[in-house]
């Protein structure tokens, strides 16, 4: 089954990722996403390359959410298209579940390659997401403890640190 994206408007994409997920894991999963984004910082390798990979964590109206914000160029890279991308997970009032919001803005490169070049990088990305559902639950639990002491030092230095490489 083919997912369908909803129309940008303008520059800017926003739309919910057809993923739900168990609140108890989302840390753990951003940080196994970032830890994917931080791969792909080396120059033309795949189908994108990621700069600026930030992960943070918010308040929101149900609960403890997370964000995951990075600048993507998109392959081909001769075609020039980059953009902003902000992956928020945010608690839901049915309790235990997350819901992934994307937001996606425009850069560089002409309207309609950005359109379609996102098709490949949004697979890649819900690659990662069915990957996740496979990796055991000991080595889930060691994301998401990783996750929480990288939170806890950002918030103690009152900084924004990278996780991995740069943390």
């Amino acid at each position: 089954r083919r997912w369908k994206f909803p129309e940008p408007e303008g520059d800017h994409w926003h739309f919910d990722f057809p993923f739900t997920v168990a609140s108890h894991g989302v840390l753990g999963l951003y940080v196994f996403l970032n830890n994917y984004f931080e791969s792909y910082k080396e120059e033309s390798i795949g189908t994108f390359y990621a700069d600026k990979v930030r992960l943070g964590d918010f308040e929101g109206e149900h609960g403890r959410g997370y964000v995951l914000h990075l600048t993507v160029w998109l392959a081909p890279f001769d075609m020039g298209v980059s953009q902003e991308v902000e992956l928020k997970a945010v608690p839901t009032q049915d309790e235990g579940i997350t819901v992934i919001e994307l937001d996606i803005t425009r850069l560089s490169g002409d309207v309609s390659s950005w359109k379609r070049l996102n098709r490949g990088f949004l697979t890649e990305l819900r690659k990662q997401f069915l990957i996740w559902r496979t990796v055991p639950q000991s080595v889930k639990d060691e994301y998401t403890e990783e996750g929480k002491q990288y939170l806890e030092a950002l918030h103690t230095e009152g900084r924004m640190a990278h996780l991995g490489s740069e943390g």
